[in-house]
């Protein structure tokens, strides 16, 4: 990794994961110091779309550190009004138990699209099932190859 701005952080388990914050690319190095072979090293965007969600613990469009485990990134959220905290799990490439990702939410599609626009490409998209019909429909037209997930509440036992 070039020397810019790089930010190095010791995971629980021993991994170091190495952030070039401009250019936002990452590297991860084993406990035992050897590099971990990823198949793409761009720091994961993840998209939260919908005026349901509250992120304001995180924040966004900065590099984070989410635990992850068994390959699964771990994202801490909760929804608007709603006190209690959910844990979204979605697919990680690193075996490492943290992983460096940057949260974005917008409350509806143009937004998205916009930053989609100005070259922001996201890895993720959650989409609060509130969301317009036809703004699911725009996202889904919009980004063909991202993992689009729709958070749904969950409804009384």
């Amino acid at each position: 990794m070039e020397d810019s701005l790089i930010v190095t952080k010791k995971s629980p388990k021993g991994y170091s994961i190495k952030v070039n914050i401009e250019k936002n690319l990452f590297e991860i190095y084993l406990p035992d110091g050897s590099k971990e072979n990823l198949p793409e090293n761009s720091v994961n965007k993840v998209l939260f779309l919908g005026s349901n969600f509250n992120l304001k613990h995180f924040y966004l469009g900065e590099v984070v550190y989410l635990n992850a485990q068994d390959k699964k990134l771990h994202i801490p959220y909760s929804t608007t009004g709603g006190f209690d905290k959910k844990i979204l799990s979605i697919p990680c490439p690193s075996s490492s138990d943290l992983f460096p990702v940057i949260l974005y939410h917008y409350h509806d599609s143009k937004d998205a699209v916009k930053a989609s626009s100005m070259g922001f490409h996201f890895k993720h998209i959650i989409v609060d099932e509130n969301l317009p019909k036809n703004e699911m429909v725009t996202i889904k037209v919009r980004f063909p190859n991202v993992n689009i997930l729709i958070q749904k509440k969950k409804t009384g036992v």
